[in-house]
């Protein structure tokens, strides 16, 4: 298999670094690839459920129509997607980041965000937008999640809360600006809003890394809490007094991002210090400031912002939107002096909302450093043909800057996009091009270009390779980090993505829809739209329908994805004849199988002699004791073909047997992998470690041996493979068995007398004695333990809820209540003792 060339941490990277059409063909290749591909395609998932009066607000009449298509057709599609996360476990393994536009808030849809949530063991990443956080979510919040991005987060209960023990990131939202007609909205928060978030900071020291909030609520929290951050960004609102934001950066000592967020006037500009050697590690730095910010920042500011970031050997990414600040001022003041002193500067955005000039421009490309790589540049026109000659001066200006791959441009007037992607394309390194925010698009905004869309992008400017413009598309981190300031428009950088899939991966999803899937919107429709990319991380999964995962995405069935190879190239050096009753060959290479096994490898630095009786050369016979079906599929696995399915352990096990018979490394780890899957584990773990044992496999025989805990082995059925492992194992695993409950039944034995029962146990004669309720609990508990030795039910509250009831003593209730602490000491005591062989 292809994996047996490449080690999968590198194929990690090219799919890192791969488009999305790209990451398509990828998965087709094997199974491993598939796997890989498959963690960047459907990492992030957009889910849309939206109010019918968000499809009637603020938009032009000339893109009403479609408005209402796009949207209908992405909520639709979301219930899909929601269907296909619960009923199709590998896919939602695959899936780390969930983006909610939820513009509704009727309780069916609630619900059922909230169940497929339950259903993402993996999910590290949630993004709510538009309304608060339903308490449902709250408490179907998995403890896997890493990232929380939602408004209205600390307005909750703190019962209402999800843990927050794990979290790595907090964002709290509702302390951003929101805009409406240009005005400023701000959320305040109740006057009980502090005493809440206190205490949460304060008992998540020791894991919240990156926090995100206001100026007050900074302010009222102990400096001791920023200790530990990394990432710190912060907004101001209007008229705040000074936050302490110098004593907290004194006090943060691996500060690496800061992002200064709001109305900045000059004072809070004055409290950034301005010594390298303070902050030694920052490589992140923003300023966005807001319409509420005071009128053209004084000299001093700007100053203050150009010392602070001089001579910072490791800042690697500034962003500056200075909104009230002319062009000139910017660039002698901060730009000049600061620009020559960053030796790690790759990324640099600059959001000035006054006229530039093709000068200023020039003036600006001068100081850029040779080593940028990513540049976004935003200005306000007052007349509309000075795009061009802005582009003009932009681009000859970044000439110089060889290792420049990004390119974002945005102004208020309009950009002829046809004419600035030729000036573009004519930049060599060049590959990511962003217009006021998309691009190559001829529907959006009422644009009337004729000539320009995706298939004359894919063919005029096919050198540029075109890449959505939305931060799904932005590989690299720097990228996506000058991204995430850059997208003002949300709902069109999620909504408007360019339909460029190369035919062949068009034709695959074609196929794929009419052979697995009911159509989305209508019978007829076959293509792929710019929703369907949409969906995933650039959303990039074809529309779910009902029920059945596609075969070639989730089962790798041959066929459905490349014709079947036959082993018969006329270039073949070698010969491999299976034992079979009917005479067959397998023509191969012998270069794959050389890298993939040492076994060949070895064979064939040897001497080969002629077939006898034969004058003319011919290939080299290698007979095998395997027959033809077991040699063909193990070839298939070597072969860079796609990987053929393994359904059942007895199929698992001729393969394991042969692959280390021949030595095929990379293919006996897969195979390892694959024996001790959950699905394995939880339906057949004798087996499993009977079939570890007969292969030596030490690490799978340990961990199939744990999950024999939960059956009785004496009961399970027997099978062949029970023959082929040594009296040796076996009596490791019935000692395991034997030991396990006694320990754990003895645990079970010793309770504190503090737990008393005011009723069973209150009374004088009666008050050393132990509640009904513990006895209850002491024969149920030991009685499933001598059978299945885990903690796996007794501990749940509705097993001891059964131990209470029995008891039929109205008070055990409250003292099992009060006896919780110390039967979650027990549960960890069990579950300390050795479970493994």
């Amino acid at each position: 298999m292809t994996s047996a060339l490449l080690p999968n941490e590198l194929w990690g990277e090219i799919c890192r670094h791969s488009a999305t059409s790209e990451l398509f063909n990828l998965s087709l290749v094997s199974r491993v690839i598939h796997d890989i591909a498959a963690s960047f395609l459907f990492h992030t998932i957009n889910i849309y459920i939206l109010h019918h009066v968000e499809l009637y607000i603020d938009h032009p009449q000339s893109t009403f129509h479609q408005l209402i298509e796009n949207r209908v057709e992405h909520a639709h599609r979301s219930w899909g997607i929601l269907n296909k996360i619960v009923t199709d476990v590998r896919f939602a393994s695959f899936v780390k980041a969930l983006r909610v536009h939820a513009a509704s808030e009727e309780t069916f849809e609630i619900l059922s965000i909230a169940n497929a949530i339950k259903h993402l063991p993996n999910l590290r990443s949630l993004h709510w937008f538009h309304t608060l956080l339903p308490v449902v979510l709250c408490n179907e919040m998995p403890k896997s999640i890493r990232r929380l991005h939602v408004p209205g987060f600390f307005s909750l209960s703190p019962f209402l809360r999800p843990p927050c023990n794990n979290f790595e990131e907090l964002y709290i939202l509702e302390e951003l600006p929101r805009f409406t007609d240009g005005a400023p909205i701000y959320n305040f928060i109740d006057k009980e809003y502090k005493t809440q978030i206190v205490p949460l900071f304060l008992e998540n020291l020791g894991t919240l890394r990156n926090v995100s909030l206001s100026s007050a609520d900074m302010a009222a929290l102990p400096v001791r809490s920023f200790e530990n951050l990394s990432s710190l960004e912060i907004y101001y609102r209007p008229m705040s007094t000074n936050s302490g934001l110098d004593l907290v950066l004194r006090h943060i000592s691996n500060l690496t991002e800061l992002a200064l967020t709001g109305c900045v006037p000059d004072d809070f500009l004055m409290t950034l210090e301005a010594n390298p050697s303070a902050h030694p590690h920052l490589h992140s730095f923003c300023i966005t400031s807001d319409g509420s910010t005071p009128k053209n920042l004084a000299p001093a500011g700007l100053a203050t912002i150009a010392r602070f970031l001089a001579g910072r050997p490791e800042l690697k990414r500034v962003f500056l939107d200075v909104v009230t600040t002319p062009w000139d001022a910017l660039i002698d003041t901060v730009l000049v002096p600061s620009l020559s002193k960053l030796p790690s500067l790759v990324t640099l955005g600059l959001q000035v909302r006054y006229p530039a000039l093709p000068s200023t421009l020039q003036t600006l490309c001068q100081v850029l450093p040779p080593h940028i790589e990513a540049l976004h540049v935003l200005w306000y026109s007052d007349l509309a043909p000075q795009g061009i000659p802005l582009i003009h001066s932009l681009v000859e200006g970044v000439s110089h800057c060889p290792r420049l791959s990004y390119l974002s441009a945005a102004s208020n007037d309009f950009l002829p996009y046809g004419e600035v992607a030729s000036l573009v394309s004519e930049l060599a390194n060049v590959r990511t091009v962003s217009l006021d925010g998309y691009l190559w698009d001829i529907d959006v905004g009422g644009s009337t270009l004729p000539g320009l869309g995706p298939d004359k992008t894919a063919t005029q400017w096919s050198d540029l390779q075109v890449e959505s413009c939305h931060e799904g598309s932005l590989r690299h981190p720097d990228d996506y980090w000058l991204f995430r300031f850059d997208s003002n428009d949300e709902s069109t950088n999620l909504s408007y993505i360019p339909d460029i899939i190369p035919q062949k991966g068009r034709a695959w999803f074609n196929s794929l829809r009419e052979s697995c899937f009911v159509p989305a919107l209508t019978p007829g429709e076959s293509k792929i739209t710019r929703s369907d990319v949409a969906m995933g991380m650039q959303g990039s999964m074809p529309t779910p329908g009902a029920s059945a995962a596609p075969p070639s995405l989730f089962t790798q069935t041959p066929g459905t994805m490349l014709p079947g190879y036959e082993f018969n190239a006329s270039d073949a050096d070698i010969i491999l004849v299976p034992n079979d009753p009917e005479p067959f060959e397998f023509r191969v290479h012998k270069c794959v199988l050389a890298v993939a096994s040492p076994f060949f490898r070895t064979m064939f630095s040897l001497s080969q002699p002629d077939n006898p009786g034969s004058d003319a050369p011919s290939l080299p016979l290698i007979p095998v004791s395997e027959p033809k079906s077991t040699i063909e599929v193990l070839l298939q696995f070597v072969y860079p073909i796609p990987d053929p399915p393994i359904r059942t352990l007895e199929e698992l096990t001729t393969m394991l047997g042969a692959a280390i018979k021949y030595e095929f490394e990379c293919l006996v780890t897969s195979l390892r992998k694959l024996l001790v899957s959950p699905h394995s584990l939880q339906s057949q773990p004798v087996r499993v470690f009977a079939i570890a044992c007969r292969f030596d496999l030490d690490d799978e025989a340990k961990t199939a041996s744990r999950y024999t805990l939960r059956v009785n082995v004496l009961d399970c059925p027997l099978s062949d493979d029970l023959k082929h492992i040594s009296a040796d194992s076996y009596h490791q695993l019935l000692d395991l068995h034997r030991r396990r409950p006694r320990t754990a039944q003895e645990l079970t034995v010793y309770l504190p007398d503090s737990v008393k029962c005011a009723l069973c146990t209150g009374s004088t004669h009666a008050l050393f004695r132990s509640p009904k309720w513990w006895k209850e609990f002491e024969s149920r508990a030991k009685e499933r333990l001598a059978i299945t030795p885990t903690t796996d039910g007794i501990f749940e509250r509705e097993f001891l809820a059964g131990c209470a009831n029995a008891a039929e003593c109205q008070r055990c209730f409250e003292s099992f209540c009060s006896a919780w602490p110390f039967l979650q000491e027990m549960k960890a005591r069990i579950d300390a003792l050795p479970a493994t062989i």
